[in-house]
């Protein structure tokens, strides 16, 4: 097919793209509850988040999430290995928020995951954008994830907006250093 106009590369992109979708368009979409509800200190947000895991209420935890950005998470290898450039760091996610609440809603309803978090605020290194972080132990029926949920003042209140994941050495997976599962990746992908 020969493209005779730069208006019709945009409409075959977008059928292209349109085509390669495996569910409605509606479906990445968040729920018109999550617009972002800041915190007015750390302890408040702690709070908030403690009591919508609990309830396993995906639409109050996106509450508590920056509206229209990402979640940046990453992971470490524990224990760290002696001259590891990286002190354990790596696997780099950013996480689209509509994209982690959908993936949330699902793994509550089917009552595959429980998420406790300690709603003890804890600081965090010097040199990070999120200066503290409450702990968070991640249930599935076959491994329990410690996340660190990193807590960010956005100017004019706080949300959470990044996660540290923690595994064993043991968990390493050839060069899959690590696996992350939905809410962090898509259904049907891992890693």
């Amino acid at each position: 097919m020969l493209v005779r106009s730069c208006r019709q590369a945009r409409l075959l992109v977008l059928l292209a793209l349109l085509a390669g979708c495996s569910s409605p368009l509606t479906a990445a979409s968040p729920s018109p509850t999550t617009a972002a509800t800041t915190a007015p200190t750390p302890r408040d947000l702690a709070d908030a988040l403690t009591k919508a895991f609990a309830s396993k209420d995906a639409d109050a935890v996106g509450r508590l999430l920056p509206t229209q950005s990402s979640i940046g998470v990453s992971a470490v290898v524990e224990p760290v290995q002696p001259g590891d450039p990286d002190r354990g760091n790596c696997c780099v996610l950013n996480v689209p928020v509509a994209s982690f609440i959908n993936e949330l809603r699902g793994k509550f309803a089917s009552g595959s995951l429980t998420v406790v978090v300690d709603p003890q605020v804890q600081p965090t290194p010097a040199n990070t954008a999120a200066p503290f972080f409450v702990s968070s132990d991640w249930r599935e029926a076959d491994r329990t994830t410690r996340i660190d949920l990193y807590l960010r003042d956005m100017g004019g209140g706080w949300l959470w907006t990044g996660a540290l994941h923690h595994y064993p050495r043991s968990a390493s997976r050839g060069t899959c250093i690590i696996e992350y599962r939905p809410p962090w990746v898509p259904t049907g992908t891992t890693c």
